[in-house]
């Protein structure tokens, strides 16, 4: 990442700074968007949600592309 700023000699300058808060907003608001669904779905104590993950977590279970990729979406 160092590598990529350009001309700007010092890494706290304030130009890179606003530069990489931009190139993270995306990611963090994803990564806030899927942990406040597994609060959601993991927390609460509706009995059609509990059935509903169940079913979608057995699933996952038995398709090892799908849980592959779900692991390494949550790796990055």
């Amino acid at each position: 990442m160092l590598r990529e700023r350009g001309p700007v000699a010092d890494a706290g300058a304030p130009v890179l700074l606003e530069r990489y808060a931009r190139r993270r907003v995306e990611p963090v608001r994803a990564m806030q968007m899927v942990t406040d669904g597994l609060v959601k779905l993991f927390g609460g104590s509706d009995p059609v949600l509990k059935a509903v993950r169940n079913l979608g977590m057995s699933a996952v279970d038995r398709l090892p592309l799908a849980k592959r990729l779900l692991a390494q979406s949550a790796l990055h």
